[in-house]
């Protein structure tokens, strides 16, 4: 058995150190997070956007079938927002992860990377490799997306 020979005040001394040493680390990784501010969005927390589709500027999205490329501060990319049908819609990142090139809009039912020929599906699944490397399996990054009368909401993290 192991005898522990400390006093109170070493035992609070040393439980205070670790209580504070766990708020400034919480505190540190809180506020990493970047506030991702969408262009002309109806309102955007830290890592939340909403867009209002009744708002000319994404009333492409009150459809289904309707894409919007939307600028999203904090990525090097625009931010692809699909209505997938009625009631749900899907945000991707437009970046090829293979060589972060910008994917091309969506056609028919397929996203095409100009820069390596891999092709991405309405989800964001990859469906045809880059050329010349068939064994590469990526799919495109995703968020979480939603919607709610008529306003879309897309958030990272957490």
């Amino acid at each position: 058995m192991v005898e522990y020979n400390r006093s109170r005040r070493e035992f609070i001394a040393d439980s205070t150190r670790i209580v504070l040493a766990a708020a400034v680390t919480f505190a540190g990784i809180h506020s990493c997070k970047s506030g991702k501010e969408a262009d002309g969005t109806t309102g955007a927390t830290d890592d939340t956007v909403a867009l209002d589709v009744s708002l000319p500027e994404y009333s492409v999205l009150a459809n289904v079938g309707g894409t919007k490329k939307i600028n999203v501060e904090g990525e090097d990319k625009p931010v692809i927002v699909y209505r997938i049908d009625q009631t749900g819609v899907v945000a991707l990142s437009s970046e090829c992860p293979y060589d972060q090139c910008e994917v091309g809009d969506l056609t028919g039912t397929k996203f095409v990377c100009p820069c390596c020929g891999a092709e991405y599906d309405e989800w964001g699944t990859m469906t045809k490799s880059p050329q010349g490397e068939p064994g590469f399996k990526h799919d495109l990054a995703s968020f979480w997306a939603g919607i709610e009368g008529n306003i879309i909401t897309i958030t990272w993290g957490n």
